[in-house]
């Protein structure tokens, strides 16, 4: 009997656990850096598409319609790294962030990503909203 209330107790310690992991509200930041890390350097589309929403979404969708259309996706890519530039907090549901997106191979580009904040279905999350690339100069 003592068995099953141990197994009962670590069970719902386990779901409590996993529902709290679940609704954690990341900071404009830590989605900005996952994004990047998709997007640039992973090359995941799919991945960087759930941090997304509004006009960064739509683009995405695009993307992906294009590589599935023409075999685009490729697992030969260059080195990429990323710096962040700056962060500009708009106001509480908005944020604006600039990485330098840089290969040894094809220079640099600078990536100014909007972020705002989700509460269509009450998660209160960040998501990327718009991304911008330009100022791409030579090696």
């Amino acid at each position: 009997m003592k068995r099953s209330y141990c197994f009962l107790s670590l069970l719902l310690l386990s779901l409590l656990v996993a529902c709290s992991e679940s609704q954690i509200v990341q900071t404009p930041r830590q989605v900005s850096e996952a994004f990047i890390q998709a997007y640039y350097i992973g090359d995941n589309l799919q991945q960087a598409r759930a941090l997304t929403t509004g006009q960064a979404r739509d683009r995405l969708d695009k993307e992906i319609t294009l590589d599935k259309a023409y075999g685009e996706h490729s697992s030969n890519h260059p080195h990429i790294h990323s710096e962040l530039i700056s962060r500009t907090k708009i106001d509480n549901n908005a944020t604006e962030v600039k990485y330098k997106v840089s290969t040894k191979e094809e220079g640099y580009l600078i990536s100014t990503l909007g972020l705002t904040r989700n509460t269509e279905t009450n998660t209160d999350q960040w998501r990327v909203s718009t991304f911008v690339e330009n100022n791409h100069f030579s090696p």
